[in-house]
């Protein structure tokens, strides 16, 4: 009759292939898991077989947990994690990947540890780290000790613990440097006694951008708190558009801070600590409470005249 058919769509979807190791929440653990056809079922089997062949993991958008011990869950170097995908079609969702982890009675815990030897090209994408220590002493969602990696669309959250940090990195004294990079951050503490979001430690390097860090009400009868958003001991913290709320920033053995086009609302916590020779600069910072010396905003510590604070000061409240 001369009219036009109505186009048909066709929707080609590729399989995870052989460089690929495929976590599930259907799979099974066994030492051939890893296909699409047989996947593995708990994230730590997962890396094991990826660092065993070579390959690299890629994780449906389903939640996992597991009991970990103070080294977390050890993940391979040059092994990247591919989070969030569809488990039918394995296209990537806006949903991520969910690891849960709980500690052990009396015992430091860790989720997942990211060590030396990884590659700044390695990408972990798509991924929400959970700690919830129960009675562990100290709990810490995501550690990258001296690696290197990059970390997209990440969210790292801790509770319960006396200390509970969310992202720690760490390079250790004598130790080479942690440089990994973060694109789309969120560190985040609930009910704990001393709550920190992001810590760098040492001579490590943080650079991340769009990030998001705060700390909720602290555990029920705790004798001191703490509540610091970000907190810098002799490393650098390299920050851009940073939303760092409902605490504070602490910097000392000679850190720094730079948070470019950046706001720090401190309504509780320990307000912006300066110590030691660091440095704190800033595009902006928006504070509840006036920034003086003596307040719970800017304190520039015993040797005022060796610690420095430089802010936009149009922006401080």
């Amino acid at each position: 009759d001369g009219k036009a058919s109505a186009p048909i769509v066709v929707r080609v979807f590729v399989l995870p292939g052989a460089e690929h190791v495929v976590l599930a929440a259907d799979g099974v653990d066994s030492g051939t898991c890893g296909a699409v056809d047989a996947p593995c079922r708990t994230l730590s089997r997962a890396s094991e077989s990826a660092s065993a062949e070579g390959k690299d993991v890629i994780a449906t958008n389903e939640a996992y947990s597991e009991t970990t011990a103070a080294s977390g869950v050890p993940w391979p170097a040059n092994v990247a994690l591919s989070g969030g995908r569809d488990p039918i079609t394995f296209a990537r969702t806006s949903t991520p990947t969910t690891f849960s982890c709980t500690g052990t009675a009396n015992a430091d815990t860790t989720c997942i540890l990211f060590t030396a030897g990884d590659s700044a090209t390695v990408t972990i994408d798509n991924l929400d780290v959970v700690a919830d220590a129960g009675a562990s002493s100290s709990t810490i969602a995501v550690r990258c000790d001296r690696c290197a990696k990059e970390f997209r669309d990440v969210t790292a959250s801790a509770s319960t613990a006396p200390l509970s940090i969310a992202l720690l990195v760490d390079a250790g004294p004598g130790l080479p440097n942690a440089e990994p990079t973060f694109v789309n951050l969120t560190a985040a503490v609930e009910g704990a006694c001393d709550a920190e979001a992001i810590v760098i430690d040492d001579a490590s390097v943080l650079t991340a951008s769009t990030v998001s860090a705060s700390v909720g009400a602290p555990a029920i009868g705790c004798a001191t708190t703490t509540a610091l958003a970000l907190s810098v001991h002799g490393g650098v913290a390299d920050v851009t558009s940073a939303a760092l709320t409902h605490a504070g920033v602490r910097v000392d053995l000679g850190g720094t801070a730079r948070l470019t086009d950046s706001k720090l609302v401190v309504d509780a916590g320990d307000g912006v600590d300066v110590v030691e020779g660091s440095a704190v600069l800033t595009g902006s910072v928006v504070a509840s409470t006036t920034i003086d010396p003596g307040g719970a905003g800017l304190r520039l510590g015993a040797q005022p005249s060796a610690a420095t604070a430089s802010f936009d000061t149009t922006a401080i409240t």
